[in-house]
């Protein structure tokens, strides 16, 4: 399993920051969580606390999630 697939199944079990590599990120409309994947890649997700499920919004580079999402 490469690490990105590792890390995505840490969500299943604690999707809420806590660790050094996640952080809630408080936008306008929602919050957006981010979580680190080596030093390469960034995840965002949703946690929808009534239906128990976390959603995957983006996986990409740290390049990529900069130029997104700016340096949140």
């Amino acid at each position: 399993m490469i690490e990105r697939e590792k890390k995505l199944e840490t969500l299943k079990d604690n999707p809420h920051p806590g660790r050094a590599d996640k952080k809630k990120l408080q936008l306008p409309d929602y919050d957006l969580f981010r979580m680190h994947v080596s030093r390469s890649y960034r995840i965002f997700y949703r946690i929808y606390e009534e239906e128990k499920t976390v959603k995957v919004l983006d996986i990409m580079t740290i390049e990529e999630a900069h130029k997104r999402y700016g340096r949140l």
